[in-house]
């Protein structure tokens, strides 16, 4: 976990390679509404995402918000 506040939780996890699946990296958010809960991620089939692409797309799952008018 890196990030948890009173309405979301950012995350990242790793799978290594198992049963012929090949590894996995994914960067993920899961944002609690008013009456709907949204999971919003980013993965990649690789050992490790590149750098700056992770970078990105922390930046983004860091910005989203869940407007809970």
């Amino acid at each position: 976990m890196i990030e948890k506040t009173e309405d979301a939780i950012l995350y990242e996890w790793h799978a290594t390679a198992c049963l012929g699946q090949p590894e996995q990296h994914e960067v993920a958010k899961i944002l609690y509404g008013k009456h709907n809960v949204f999971l919003l991620h980013y993965a990649a089939r690789a050992h490790e995402l590149a750098s700056d692409a992770r970078a990105q797309w922390m930046k983004w799952l860091g910005s989203v918000s869940v407007d809970s008018r």
